[in-house]
């Protein structure tokens, strides 16, 4: 599929798809963005303005679009950009999501399993990290999870995402 097969922002059809009014305010922007796509910097401003919503609010609202549509983040310059691409291949609405147990058993490592900064030493905060990201087959089970800095955590994201293309024979790689 490709970007002409996205609902337009008034649509019925986006209306029921995105239920809440601040994942349908984001595909507003990146919809209206299509030929000049935004940064996560400038994602996240919009989100400000318009939701008064903080950044991980709204990064966590950009990871849940990708359940819906294509948006890989692609290097653009200095600075990763994020282009609604079409529709995703695979509906994944629906998940169950990481028990709020399990959350606390992988951070309690206390430690960005990347490099080792700590919430206390380093003043980081600290993330529930997909080792296998769902779209490439992975799933919430704690041998799939680990503690990542944000930073690592969005340098990861931003990473993988550029992988995209190769999805389909990354997730018949890790099944």
């Amino acid at each position: 599929m490709s970007e002409n097969d996205l609902p337009g922002p008034d649509s019925d059809e986006l209306r029921q798809l995105l239920t809440r009014e601040g994942l349908r305010s984001l595909y507003e922007f990146l919809y209206e963005r299509r030929a000049n796509p935004p940064t996560m910097v400038e994602i996240r401003e919009h989100a400000a303005a318009e939701n008064g919503e903080s950044h991980s609010q709204t990064d966590r609202r950009v990871r849940e679009r990708r359940n819906w549509f294509k948006l890989p983040a692609v290097r653009s310059g200095r600075a990763h950009v994020y282009r609604l691409d079409g529709r995703a291949d695979t509906i994944r609405d629906g998940r169950g999501g990481i028990s709020p147990r399990v959350r606390g058993e992988v951070l309690s490592a206390k430690r960005c399993a990347q490099y080792g900064k700590t919430p206390a030493d380093d003043h980081v905060k600290l993330e529930v990290d997909h080792k296998i990201p769902h779209s490439w087959g992975g799933t919430d089970d704690i041998e799939n999870l680990q503690p990542l800095c944000a930073q690592c955590n969005h340098d990861k994201q931003a990473f993988y995402s550029s992988l995209d293309p190769f999805e389909e024979q990354i997730r018949a790689a890790t099944s």
